[in-house]
């Protein structure tokens, strides 16, 4: 492997400021996933991963846990994971979860979304993808 700083992509690194407003850091073995899950935002997904204690988060993944975004990042999480103690309690919370919304028979509702409040930016971030910014191939 090398030891050269590889890019971070301007998907993810202009993603990245609006979920770093809510406090939300991304892992850096994130960055070596696709921008999105079918109609999936991948920083949505891997936050709401990390959030996964939360019982509204947790709810999407059993919302939709048919949906073939949702299969797709899950088999990738699932990946992941064997190398990941936290990823792995992560994905233990939210099946979990699941197995609980299940066998009180909850019905799903594929348009769930977690409720968030509104944030309103006093000005829009600018970010440029006209840079480069490097992340250490060690991270």
């Amino acid at each position: 492997m090398s030891s050269r700083p590889r890019p971070i992509p301007c998907w993810f690194r202009t993603g990245t400021v609006y979920y770093s407003s809510w406090g939300y850091v991304p892992p850096s073995y994130i960055y070596g996933y696709g921008p999105h899950f079918g109609m999936w935002d991948a920083i949505f997904l891997w936050s709401l991963a990390s959030a996964a204690g939360n019982a509204a988060q947790a709810d999407w993944f059993y919302h939709h846990q048919y949906d073939q975004g949702y299969i797709d990042w899950r088999r990738q999480a699932d990946i992941e994971a064997q190398q990941n103690a936290d990823l792995r309690a992560q994905l233990a919370t939210i099946d979990q979860h699941i197995s609980t919304l299940e066998s009180q028979k909850v019905a799903r509702d594929p348009n769930y979304l977690p409720r968030v409040p509104i944030r309103r930016w006093r000005s829009r971030p600018r970010m440029s993808c006209r840079t480069t910014p490097m992340m250490p191939m060690s991270m």
